[in-house]
């Protein structure tokens, strides 16, 4: 019982004016993300909320798995924060390497249709980009530059 979260009483501190709170919370909630609502943490993607709120929600929507994570990256495509469009895009990549199975299920050639709609609004280069041979999969480095410090310990950059 050692990892065993009160979900409803770290849920409320992810709102938490204090980024650092919003973090601890965050790192103590992901091994119960399955437990949050989807679409609550997706509302805290939208660009009215704190960074940290943002970084938050979208690491414990990718911890609930492939599709919610692809749901939360192609929510900040279009982000006028730079490193979450970044990590948005890398993840959009690395679904697209999956290759034709990417699309076999339902929901995610719906998102990547969106994906590619968002792209072509947007002007992005490389959201919707298919040929990622010259690309490296960064996807991890920039969550680790993002949520660990020389300690180890959490930060949401």
């Amino acid at each position: 019982m050692l990892d065993v979260t009160d979900v409803a009483r770290m849920r409320r501190l992810l709102d938490d004016p204090a980024p650092g709170v919003a973090g601890e919370a965050t790192l103590a909630l992901l091994p119960s993300a399955a437990l949050l609502p989807e679409e609550w943490l997706v509302r805290r993607l939208d660009a009215g909320h704190p960074r940290w709120v943002r970084v938050s929600a979208c690491r414990l929507l990718h911890a609930r798995g492939d599709v919610a994570g692809l749901r939360a990256a192609v929510a900040l495509l279009g982000d006028a924060d730079e490193r979450l469009r970044a990590r948005a895009e890398l993840t959009v990549r690395r679904v697209r390497r999956w290759g034709p199975a990417s699309r076999s299920e339902p929901r995610v050639a719906e998102l990547l249709d969106r994906a590619d709609r968002e792209a072509r609004a947007g002007g992005a280069d490389e959201a919707g980009a298919t040929d990622t041979a010259h690309t490296t999969d960064t996807t991890d480095a920039v969550d680790t530059a993002d949520t660990a410090d020389r300690d180890g310990r959490a930060r949401l950059g």
